[in-house]
């Protein structure tokens, strides 16, 4: 029976050994397991500080960029707007001095005050279209003199009283072009500039 007793003892010793190892492996393994959670924890901490101080940064760049577009689109519309109003001014005059309608004639005293009339519109373009000179864009500039020089062709050639229809319709086609351009020009910036980040 001593051989069964040394058997129970080796088993018991076995089983307490085991159960020392599994004991002692686990809390070691919670030790580590706290230790781990502990450091990753406070790294998570410093990837969020440090995520939040770069959309911070981020934010403040996009605020800044969309006040730069919204100052940058209010500026250049007005520049467009009041080159164009002043352009306007310009068509007008220019149909009432060469009517479409050729049955329409118009007095010699009725044409002086055109030629003035255009003149002044003409020159009154040319100073608002150099005022906002730095806030078009090229292309646009660009088209807006070509209505310029258009009118002041118009204007020399009626001052000049050369009725040359060839001349006359030289003139309608480059100022006509250029207005025509100069419109769709500035209806694609505004479609463009329109195109905004929404704050």
């Amino acid at each position: 029976m001593e051989w069964l007793r040394l058997l129970v003892s080796a088993i018991a010793g076995a089983v307490g050994g085991t159960a020392t190892v599994f004991g002692l492996s686990k809390f070691l393994g919670d030790l580590w397991l706290e230790k781990q959670k502990s450091r990753y924890s406070k790294e998570l901490e410093e990837f969020r500080n440090n995520v939040h101080k770069e959309q911070a940064r981020l934010q403040a760049e996009i605020d800044r960029s969309i006040f730069v577009t919204r100052s940058q689109f209010e500026t250049e519309f007005q520049a467009m707007k009041e080159v164009s109003q002043c352009l306007a001014e310009i068509k007008i005059v220019y149909m009432l001095l060469n009517p479409i309608d050729l049955s329409v004639r118009t007095t010699e005293p009725g044409r002086a005050q055109y030629v003035a009339r255009l003149a002044a519109a003409n020159d009154e373009f040319l100073a608002k279209l150099q005022e906002w000179a730095v806030f078009l864009e090229p292309e646009l500039y660009d088209e807006f003199e070509r209505c310029h020089i258009g009118a002041d062709e118009e204007l020399k050639r009626v001052r000049a009283n050369r009725a040359s229809d060839d001349d006359k319709a030289r003139n309608a086609e480059y100022f006509w072009r250029a207005y025509r351009n100069a419109c769709q020009r500035v209806r694609d910036r505004i479609k463009h500039l329109a195109i905004l980040p929404r704050t």
